[in-house]
């Protein structure tokens, strides 16, 4: 009974400080190969225990599934990426900061602007 509890306290703790050192950029981990090896083990074991197999249907929705899931994590950094070159190029979330860019196209339009009037 103690060797159990210590090997469940030694196996969660291992996954607990992976999960840290992951979030924390000290590790990297590929989840999707972690997820596809752990279906198989989990369709093995489902198998041996009832006796049937995954029918393609099944099949299907899981794999439809961690595609969508990619696809919407994918979508989700390229959101974090898009609001930051937006807030860097208009100034903070606050609201608009003048810079260089600005002064240069109201310049710029105010140019053309004196040259299509006179012209």
């Amino acid at each position: 009974m103690k060797i159990g509890k210590f090997a469940a306290f030694a196996i969660g703790g291992g996954i607990i400080l992976m999960e840290i050192a992951h979030q924390e950029g000290f590790i990297e981990i590929d989840w999707s190969k972690i997820t596809g090896k752990l279906d198989k083990v989990t369709d093995k074991v489902e198998t041996a225990v009832t006796g049937q197999e995954k029918n393609w249907i099944e099949k299907t929705e899981r794999f439809v599934d961690r595609k969508l899931d990619r696809a919407e994590n994918i979508l989700k950094s390229k959101t974090k990426k898009a609001k930051k070159w937006y807030s860097k190029l208009i100034g903070d979330e606050n609201g608009p900061k003048v810079n260089d860019l600005h002064i240069f196209l109201t310049a710029f339009v105010g140019g053309i602007a004196l040259g299509v009037a006179s012209a």
